[in-house]
């Protein structure tokens, strides 16, 4: 991670204030913590772990994307993060990673910049929507929005995510 630091951020963070967070908590305090981060909008790079959670894009229909009444029998609980993109299953093995950058420069190139370099540290191939794969598994998926003047991207990567619930809770 040191080495991919050094080598990324001065090209996409050149004013060279940059925090570096880590943290583990309940689900609802994590994702408080992301809309924390995107408003104040100071250059920012956060790993992340949480309990098991389903988190839906903003503009999901919950009941579309996932098995409400799994999720209830399992005490699994259903959050709504700011970005869009797809239904996520999270839990302790998952990674979760957030940049957050001022509003200066294109989006889209540092969104790419981004999920490039995480793709690169872990062996992966990126495709069109900064999604990551390995062997032809999809292993990382990511969502990105421009607001409150900073760019914000965040991406999860499965290392050892209970696939029974994420196959079992998701449609």
């Amino acid at each position: 991670m040191r080495v991919w630091i050094s080598m990324v951020m001065p090209s996409i963070c050149p004013e060279n204030e940059l925090r570096l967070l880590y943290q583990h908590g309940n689900p609802e305090m994590c994702l408080a913590v992301e809309e924390a981060i995107a408003r104040c909008g100071m250059s920012t790079v956060r790993v992340w772990t949480t309990s098991p959670c389903v988190v839906v894009g903003r503009f999901q229909e919950v009941d579309n994307e996932v098995d409400v009444d799994y999720c209830r029998r399992n005490g699994i609980k259903i959050l709504r993060r700011f970005t869009g993109g797809g239904a996520v299953f999270l839990d302790e093995g998952v990674a979760c990673l957030s940049f957050c950058l001022p509003l200066q420069q294109n989006p889209l190139d540092v969104f790419r910049a981004l999920s490039s370099c995480v793709g690169e540290t872990v062996g992966a191939g990126i495709d069109e929507k900064n999604s990551l794969f390995i062997e032809k598994k999809k292993v990382s998926g990511a969502a990105s929005c421009k607001k409150w003047g900073s760019l914000f991207h965040h991406m999860t990567l499965l290392v050892e995510c209970d696939l029974e619930n994420m196959k079992a809770l998701t449609h």
